[in-house]
């Protein structure tokens, strides 16, 4: 089996959500930068170097709306894909938002972190590197 190769930005308020993605993320083998509100995650933005290949953020963070993140990553030119996790939405009023806030995907919540894990291989990562066990 190949581990994915790449970086994603998680932004997400809730420690226990966070830690638990971060770890299913790590262990595929993505680098992974974590944030917990808008303005961690626009200094680790502006930080980064290269750019995530990935962003998966929370719509509501305690220091506004993760809308302001994507918004700053797509100033940046940040030419990776989004998706949206978020709890905050009842399934109609999320249609079609990822348009409109400029995502490629939205989650609901209580989300599945091997569906986040398997949508980010599918659509983020492009260079698959061999796992410890074929090296």
């Amino acid at each position: 089996m190949e581990e994915a190769k790449g970086c994603v930005l998680l932004v997400e308020d809730d420690e226990m959500t966070r830690k638990a993605m971060v770890r299913l993320l790590r262990m595929a083998g993505l680098i992974v930068l974590a944030a917990s509100s808008v303005a961690e995650a626009c200094r680790m933005l502006a930080a980064a170097a290269p750019p995530p290949d990935c962003l998966l953020v929370d719509l509501q963070l305690p220091d506004g709306c993760g809308s302001d993140v994507i918004a700053e990553a797509r100033r940046a030119r940040l030419a990776g894909k989004v998706v949206i996790l978020s709890g905050s939405l009842l399934p109609p009023e999320a249609v079609g938002i990822e348009t409109r806030v400029g995502a490629d995907a939205i989650f609901m919540k209580p989300v599945n972190p091997r569906d986040v894990l398997e949508w980010v291989r599918a659509h983020c990562v492009c260079e698959p590197i061999p796992s410890a066990a074929h090296a």
